[in-house]
């Protein structure tokens, strides 16, 4: 008979060869977290494992009940069964994308992810639909949808974008739907605002992850036909008569608190993806 010992490294071990080699979802470092640890956390609604049991934020998890009843009175559906059937098959490869081994039981696990993406989903797509929103408390005042956008985009706060894409399908009442349309409202912040509906890249690992890649894309096509040396060829043609100059004054451009929160969350993204070049 195996002793504790050996039971106990055993089970390590086969925890050990089912861990990720690629995981996307991570904490943040405790470098950065020391500085201004609240940067790094949600205001009021935890998605994901790292953030769930934290007191401030259990109001939230009646919405989450409530919009998956919503889901369901909407599909003429009486049980969530078809939902957890389909969750339960996600599972491992949803682990996979935890950069820890996640505490949570199966059926712990399985129910996070089905109520998780069921209210992100359900909550952008009441953002675009006003009429579809009226009656519901969450948006009937701007500082907690503000909140919600805010905590959407945080680097430990997120849920594998298959989960989401998954359920969207399940959960769409028009077949001619696409996930584009929905996380329209996520791409729509300060100075990194995409113009024109995009693609959602065949590659995506969350949904922070998703608006860094359709966001810088976006940025990059902006700015592409923009080629200095022509602009300065084409001043000289007209011998400068159509330039001016006046006495040049700093101007520091307005940037709100949610776009600098946003904007470190890219950041993250970036820098993860970089280490992944480097190695």
């Amino acid at each position: 008979m195996s002793d504790n010992v050996t039971i106990s490294i055993d089970t390590l071990l086969n925890r050990l060869s089912s861990a990720p080699s690629n995981p996307s979802i991570f904490r943040v470092g405790n470098h950065l977290r020391s500085i201004n640890p609240e940067d790094y956390d949600p205001k009021i609604i935890a998605i994901g494992p790292f953030h769930r049991n934290k007191r401030h934020l259990q109001n939230m998890e009646q919405h989450k009940i409530r919009y998956l009843k919503l889901v369901l009175q909407r599909k003429n559906e009486s049980s969530v069964e078809r939902y957890v059937t389909k969750m339960r098959g996600l599972e491992d490869e949803a682990r996979k994308c935890y950069a820890e081994d996640i505490q949570l039981d199966e059926d712990e696990f399985v129910k996070m992810l089905l109520l998780d993406g069921c209210f992100i989903i359900e909550f952008l797509s009441k953002f675009q639909n006003k009429d579809y929103s009226d009656d519901d408390p969450i948006f009937q005042y701007g500082h907690i949808q503000s909140n919600l956008f805010h905590d959407l985009m945080l680097f430990e706060n997120q849920i594998p974008f298959d989960i989401i894409g998954c359920l969207f399908n399940m959960i769409k009442t028009d077949t001619g739907d696409k996930i584009e349309s929905l996380i329209w409202p996520l791409l729509q912040n300060g100075i990194f605002a995409v113009q024109d509906l995009p693609e959602v890249p065949k590659t995506h690992h969350h949904l922070l992850g998703i608006v860094h890649d359709l966001q810088c894309s976006s940025f990059a096509r902006r700015f592409s036909h923009i080629d200095s040396k022509e602009n300065i060829n084409s001043a000289n043609k007209g011998g400068g008569a159509l330039l001016s100059f006046s006495r040049a004054v700093n101007v520091i451009p307005h940037i709100n608190q949610q776009t600098l929160f946003t904007i470190q969350s890219l950041g993250f993204v970036e820098q993860k993806m970089t280490t992944d070049e480097l190695y």
